[in-house]
């Protein structure tokens, strides 16, 4: 199976899947996806088509060492939660491996600007780790865009 641009491995099996057939059986699963990236997160893209395209794939976080700001607010208006990494953080450093799962527990009612959301990596060997991003929203828009997000795998 080609395994480039809009391929990915199946964090459960370690299949290679199209994108497209990843996020209809993280779906079939119940399990949301988060996106783990790096500097100026969505600098140069289609932003708002991006944006709307990660949300119909089921993403519910972003995990970013920043962001650019118009696909930060692009993402928050289509229900995806912008976390920024620690600054000690990223990806580089989480060193991520096939089958490794982020998780980010947010509660809705505790979302707020800049506040600081756990996270946490649960690696295919079993091995577990913690740490805290914050929320990379600056004030709370009218609708609240978390309002359906509980916790996000």
């Amino acid at each position: 199976m080609h395994r480039g641009p809009g391929f990915m491995v199946h964090a459960g099996s370690g299949e290679p899947q199209s994108l497209w057939d990843a996020a209809q059986r993280y779906k079939a699963e119940g399990r949301s996806v988060v996106i783990v990236a790096g500097a100026r997160y969505g600098m140069g893209s289609s932003r708002d088509w991006a944006a709307k395209g990660a949300a119909l794939l089921g993403v519910r976080a972003v995990l970013a060492s920043s962001f650019e700001r118009t696909h930060r607010w692009n993402l928050i208006g289509m229900g995806i939660l912008p976390l920024r990494l620690p600054h000690d953080q990223a990806p580089e450093t989480l060193e991520l491996r096939l089958g490794d799962v982020p998780t980010v527990q947010a509660e809705p009612a505790m979302v707020s600007p800049r506040c600081d959301v756990p996270a946490s990596l649960r690696r295919a060997d079993g091995f577990s780790g913690t740490f805290d991003t914050s929320v990379a929203i600056e004030h709370m828009p009218r609708s609240n865009c978390c309002a359906p997000v509980t916790c996000f795998r």
